[in-house]
């Protein structure tokens, strides 16, 4: 796939969704510019196994980098917290293979 940010005083989260089996389990890639509130810089994966559901506590959840009982586990970021940059388009290849637990983002 293909972003382009075509942003420029912006630092929220952009990316996508993957392995989608409901609105309370699904995994994630984030990518967030820089460090605000809770959520730091660079690329998340998270695995999305919501006890609660859409709403207010998931997407609280969802905001922070860490693992969120009941809600949000990180299973990696980027150590190096490298943020996207404004008008700037990034390619991307995700490799998920669910009976192994493989999960490959290039």
């Amino acid at each position: 796939g293909t972003f382009f940010v075509d942003t420029n005083p912006d630092d929220d989260f952009i990316g996508f969704v993957f392995g989608y089996q409901s609105s309370s389990r699904f995994y994630v890639v984030d990518w967030k510019k820089r460090r605000q509130i809770n959520g730091l810089a660079g690329v998340t994966i998270k695995r999305v196994q919501s006890s609660s559901g859409p709403g207010r506590t998931l997407h609280s959840a969802l905001w922070s980098t860490e693992t969120t009982a009941n809600q949000v586990y990180k299973l990696w970021h980027d150590p190096n917290n490298l943020g996207w940059r404004d008008q700037t388009s990034y390619q991307w290849k995700l490799t998920h293979r669910p009976a192994t637990g493989l999960i490959r983002v290039q």
